[in-house]
């Protein structure tokens, strides 16, 4: 199984507007969608990174209480990573 690709990161933050201004405004990534309490942000290549913060859904899945940062690999045979 070969790793093609980080796609996609979730990430869960207490300081979600500080966030928010650090990836839009300090690193200038486009907002791809904006909603109560979540925000995802899309690189030059599409890869994606989405903030959690308190009052989402899956904010204490991808927040502390979920131990960190989520990371979606894409992957040549999902089979094979499944197994490994």
């Amino acid at each position: 199984m070969k790793v093609l690709g980080l796609r996609w990161v979730g990430v869960g933050t207490d300081s979600y507007e500080e966030m928010v201004g650090l990836l839009r405004d300090a690193l200038g990534l486009a907002v791809a969608f904006e909603e109560n309490a979540t925000a995802e942000f899309s690189l030059a290549n599409d890869d994606r990174v989405q903030v959690f913060g308190p009052g989402h859904p899956y904010y204490e899945l991808f927040g502390a209480g979920g131990g960190g940062p989520v990371p979606l690999f894409e992957v040549d045979d999902v089979q094979a990573a499944r197994a490994e």
